[in-house]
């Protein structure tokens, strides 16, 4: 390469940018593997997200009613049946209840939050498998403590549920999970290959969301709310060993190329253990420092898109206000309106299973688009979809209006999925853990942020009244729009000329 060519070049790519475009063209052409050992790994991937999502499910409403129950009858001693019991539904009951599950939920969020950073960074060093294992070993034992606490409520408190999620410590907890599954999926995928295999892993979730349910209802009706606990608590526990015979999914260069970063790292170093309190603190530091460096200031364009994630989460969060919404402002049954949970499921699957990898497909061999291009012009339009269907649903004034609108706005479902496969084209493969991880961390903050938020503002829209009932879809209208400027705005198409001119280089 000359050094003319260098400095003509030089203005076009920041040093991360380029280190990362070189890489990703190294590894895709040194990446020798079969498509048999590329699925040796997907597939245990999609069985891991299957065995989550579907245990998750069975066990959130039957631990609620659980839960609801032993409140109820430490207000009413003589509650024998609670879910029969018309007090079980008085304000002091619900109250407490919400109390205690909000916060559940709030502190199962926390350690991914403070311990992500760390174990991303353990997932590039030692490897994806070992974390991943933690991980699932992690939230395994958090749910094995809190069925242990609801069992015996005579002995154990009912908020000591709260500690439980101590457990997420190790390993990381869901954040570091999701994390890694994206990570291992885009170890073992070519830029082209990625997008589709993301979208799967999203069609996976919604296939046990959708199934789940039902399956959890009929589970309940017919052995009751503790048998439905436990199913979904050997779920969790099955996910141990699948994540632990999971083969290794990063590429030999890859890892070659970790041995010797980390054999500098440690020669530069002065030697300490892990009982060393206070040389691993500074290592840590050390390291959050080159996450600034390495994904933010090095690599601004990653740095504007993970920002935008912070906008696109929040906004999409007011999804969850739809049944309450519908049932105040069109009077429906709460029955009718767990449909269109299923409605939009199935929606959502159709996308992520058939409709977007399709227009991946046409777009990259009819449309000629290199895959970050492709991306980013999916994507885009993704924003635009879910910025006019949430105006939509916020001015709908009939509830068939809001049904389509409901649906046109699960056509741009797959905005954040194809965000994480545009995000792991721009950084160096030995740093996409990291780079997932970050990810999962300004979800959680967007987690944190948006329920009170979105909360807040339907009680506001609610004392408004009128076409104010809509504010939250038109704050999340808002958030979206912000989030689209953001995408509309960084450089892809000048990133892609600049790769391709690399590309070209390095043929010749």
């Amino acid at each position: 390469m000359s050094q003319s060519n260098h400095d003509e070049r030089e203005p076009l790519l920041h040093h991360e940018e380029q280190v990362a475009a070189e890489r990703q063209e190294e590894d895709d052409r040194e990446d020798d593997r079969t498509l048999s050992q590329r699925l040796a790994v997907a597939i245990p991937c999609l069985i891991l997200t299957l065995c989550l999502d579907f245990g998750g499910n069975m066990v959130g409403a039957p631990l609620s009613e659980i839960l609801e129950g032993i409140v109820c009858r430490s207000f009413f001693e003589d509650a024998i049946q609670p879910a029969a019991d018309s007090r079980c539904k008085d304000t002091q009951v619900q109250s407490e209840l919400a109390l205690i599950t909000g916060w559940y939920g709030t502190f199962s969020l926390l350690p991914g939050l403070l311990t992500g950073i760390v174990w991303s960074l353990a997932a590039d060093r030692y490897g994806r498998k070992p974390v991943l294992a933690l991980a699932n070993i992690g939230i395994a034992l958090g749910l094995a403590a809190t069925i242990a606490v609801c069992r015996f409520p005579d002995i154990f408190p009912t908020r000591m549920i709260w500690l439980c999620c101590l457990f997420n410590v190790i390993g990381g907890g869901g954040a570091t999970y999701i994390a890694l599954i994206y990570t291992i999926m885009s170890d073992i995928t070519t830029q082209a290959q990625r997008l589709t295999a993301f979208f799967y892993l999203g069609s996976a979730a919604t296939v046990g969301s959708l199934v789940a349910g039902p399956l959890t209802f009929f589970i309940m009706e017919q052995a009751g709310a503790w048998f439905s606990i436990y199913c979904g608590l050997i779920l969790y526990l099955l996910t141990i060993p699948i994540s632990i015979a999971l083969p290794e999914s990063r590429s030999k260069a890859v890892i070659k190329r970790m041995v010797l970063a980390n054999a500098a790292t440690n020669n530069a170093s002065s030697a300490s253990t892990l009982w060393d309190i206070k040389g691993a603190w500074h290592a840590t530091v050390d390291r959050l420092k080159d996450v600034v460096r390495i994904l933010l200031i090095g690599n601004p364009t990653v740095g504007v898109l993970l920002c935008s994630t912070l906008f696109t989460v929040v906004g999409q969060s007011a999804a969850g206000l739809v049944p309450q919404y519908v049932t105040k402002r069109f009077g429906w049954a709460w029955s009718e309106s767990g449909l269109l949970d299923t409605v939009r499921e199935l929606t959502t699957l159709v996308l992520t299973a058939i409709l977007l990898p399709l227009v991946s497909y046409l777009l990259l061999t009819k449309g000629g688009m290199v895959p970050l291009i492709k991306d980013w012009w999916i994507v885009r339009g993704s924003a635009v979809i879910g910025v006019l269907a949430y105006l939509a649903m916020g001015l709908s004034p009939t509830s068939l209006l809001f049904v389509a609108s409901m649906v046109f706005k699960s056509l741009g479902a797959g905005m954040f999925l194809v965000l994480r496969s545009m995000l792991t084209e721009l950084v160096d493969p030995t740093h996409v853990a990291l780079l997932m991880t970050a990810s999962g961390l300004f979800l959680t903050i967007s987690e944190l942020i948006s329920g009170p938020l979105l909360a807040q503002l339907f009680r506001l829209g609610l004392e408004l009244g009128g076409v104010w009932l809509g504010l939250p879809f038109f704050a999340s209208a808002a958030m979206l729009t912000v989030s689209a400027t953001m995408v509309f705005c960084v450089p892809i198409g000048r990133i892609a000329r600049a790769r391709s001119s690399l590309h070209a280089e390095t043929d010749d």
